[in-house]
């Protein structure tokens, strides 16, 4: 599995440090501030949890500009712990409320390069925009590695988009 800030944030999370106050200020603009995701958001496992992913990457082209937002489980409601603000496509920055995640925050970028902080320590602009799987294909997933053992096929229509 590649390294991706993704994988990286989930585990602080998990650990509880996400819900600390945001150093850097939350974008604004379309889906910035949606306190749930809706029916239509994808899916992406990590560390076991499903987190959703809301606009899915593929619906994200150069007439979008907004968040793509990423939540997590939290007891009976959903938190977000991730936004990656989009101008006309181009993914410019992260958000996280995690104060520790500066080395995330700080970073912009331009046209697919980084035009603030270090290459070396900012996100490869590939990974900026989370891909993520039509929503039910987790389980899907999981159902089909129980039926038939690891390296099962994946299930029609469930690709990482």
């Amino acid at each position: 599995m590649k390294l991706t800030w993704l994988n990286c944030l989930l585990p602080a999370l998990v650990l509880g440090f996400a819900v600390t106050a945001a150093h850097a200020e939350r974008p604004n603009g379309k889906n910035c501030h949606l306190a749930a995701p809706p029916p239509s958001a994808g899916e992406k496992e990590a560390h076991g949890v499903v987190l959703r992913v809301y606009p899915r990457a593929e619906a994200i082209d150069a007439s979008y500009s907004g968040c793509q937002l990423v939540w997590a489980p939290h007891g009976t409601r959903w938190v977000v712990i991730s936004a990656v603000e989009v101008i006309r496509g181009d993914p410019a920055r992260i958000w996280t409320p995690n104060a520790e995640d500066e080395s995330l925050t700080r970073c912009r970028y331009r046209d697919g390069h980084v035009t603030k902080g270090s290459v070396a320590d900012c996100t490869a602009p590939e990974f900026l925009l989370a891909k993520s799987l039509a929503p039910g294909c987790v389980q899907r997933q999981r159902d089909a590695v129980v039926a038939t053992g690891l390296g099962a096929a994946s299930p029609v229509g469930c690709t990482y988009e």
